[in-house]
């Protein structure tokens, strides 16, 4: 043994070598996963529904950062609200990229950009314009400045959320008088302008650009704690959440372009279906149209005047071919369902669902145009004379075959028939029908 003492710390220095080699193997400063989402177009409740789940995912996954790649012109702000709460209560860290260069983050997009640990905006994008738009449309009504008048639930909303965005971005450590001033004066910012008035953080070219950026860099949480953000070699560590089908479901739905065809194209084929019983297909595409409307209708604020136009349009249609009005009631139905298709969304409530007159008239007018065919079309069926069976009888020539007094025989459209008379034809005379009664032909003499 006391031969092998000088050896002992030779084997301690080996294996503390070892030991430390082993530990630089592993940076210190390699954090967890980087789970990215994306939000892109219109805030509806099926992104409220997406946003929560990427939160609980990246709390369980102890990711070491969750990033929104941010490109939306607003949406309601009831879905805002939810989402602005689940940001600030997750654990892990949230950063909004505003990406890729000409993507905005305005209305409703600012409001959850603050909630955010940290803000980034690529070059050529734009955050602002959050002035809440109320029943009247936008802004106070018109008028009342000049009445000396006073809209108070206009103030009441703007000041509610003006105090919000402020709070948020106060503890933030952001330039909470701008974000006021763009909520009460509706103004946006380049990326340049963000950056210089302390509304973002940064601008980076795209998410490596900003991942690199910010490892190491301090965030001070919502509720006050600290939180160093390890991100070397992040770019490997990305973890991206697509959406689910449900949830692309919804958003496709929410789409309010969407949504008007779904509409029509449920009306037309429910519309061709009622007036050519049996063609099946037709009625089923209608039906599963108008389902997927109605799913539509849980998340876009829609105008129960617009629906009610579209329906009394519809309802027109139906009458021109029970009632003859000479084309009037065809042109009520194109006028009521082309206004009804005008004011279909709530715009007032939601501005980003307003759609384009291009997009709007041509739309309307194909699907009138084709309803008003298939009126027309059915109400010439209908009024046509009818060339089968009895009821095609009644005017019909043929010959007597008998005498014909009370009682005798006629042969009419290849058919022998009994006939009456009221006058005494002779047999072989050409006879005109005028009536059937009980399979009883009644004829007269006819022209030869």
């Amino acid at each position: 043994m006391r031969r092998l003492a000088p050896i002992f710390p030779l084997l301690v220095f080996l294996l503390a070598g070892i030991t430390g080699s082993n530990a630089a193997a592993e940076p210190p400063d390699a954090g967890g996963p980087v789970m990215v989402a994306e939000l892109r177009g219109p805030i509806t409740p099926a992104t409220v529904e997406y946003v929560r789940r990427a939160v609980q995912k990246a709390d369980q996954e102890k990711a070491e950062l969750l990033v929104f790649e941010m490109d939306t012109p607003g949406g309601l702000v009831a879905s805002t609200e939810e989402i602005i709460q689940s940001l600030l209560a997750s654990k892990t860290p949230v950063a909004v990229l505003v990406t890729p260069s000409g993507a905005m983050a305005t209305s409703a997009g600012l409001y959850i950009a603050n909630a955010a640990d940290l803000i980034a905006m690529s070059p050529g994008t734009r955050i602002g314009a959050g002035h809440p738009v109320s029943i009247s449309g936008g802004g106070r009504r018109p008028g009342k400045e000049e009445k000396g008048g006073r809209d108070y639930m206009d103030e009441k909303i703007e000041n509610d959320l003006a105090a919000g965005v402020r709070s948020i971005a106060s503890q933030r450590g952001r330039n909470a008088e701008v974000y006021e001033k763009m909520v009460r004066e509706s103004i946006s910012l380049t990326e340049r302008e963000a950056v210089d008035q302390k509304v973002v953080d940064m601008i980076a070219g795209g998410l490596p650009d900003m991942l690199s950026r910010i490892d190491g860099r301090k965030l001070t949480r919502f509720d006050g704690s600290e939180r160093v953000l390890r991100l070397r070699g992040a770019a490997d560590r990305v973890t991206r959440i697509p959406m689910t089908m449900r949830e692309r479901t919804f958003s496709w739905i929410a789409n309010p372009e969407i949504a008007f065809i779904l509409l029509g194209v449920g009306i037309l084929g429910l519309f061709v279906e009622f007036n050519n019983p049996g063609l099946i297909a037709p009625g089923v595409i209608g039906g599963l149209a108008l389902v997927l409307f109605a799913l539509s209708v849980q998340i876009l604020p829609v105008n129960v005047l617009g629906l009610l136009l579209v329906a009394l349009g519809a309802a027109l249609f139906i009458l021109e071919i029970k009632f003859t009005s000479h084309g009037l009631l065809t042109a009520g139905g194109v006028a009521a369902l082309t206004l009804g298709f005008l004011v279909l969304f709530d715009t007032d409530k939601m501005p980003e669902l307003r759609l384009s007159l291009a997009f709007i008239l041509p739309t309307s007018l194909t699907l009138a145009l084709v309803m008003a065919t298939v009126t027309a079309v059915a109400a010439r069926a209908q009024r046509a004379r009818v060339v089968t069976g009895v009821e095609a009888l009644p005017g019909e020539t043929g010959e007597a075959v008998t005498d014909i007094g009370e009682r005798g025989k006629v042969f009419v459209h290849g058919e022998y028939w009994n006939a009456t008379s009221a006058a005494p034809i002779a047999a072989g005379t050409r006879i005109r029908v005028t009536a059937v009664r009980n399979m009883i032909l009644e004829v007269k003499p006819g022209e030869r």
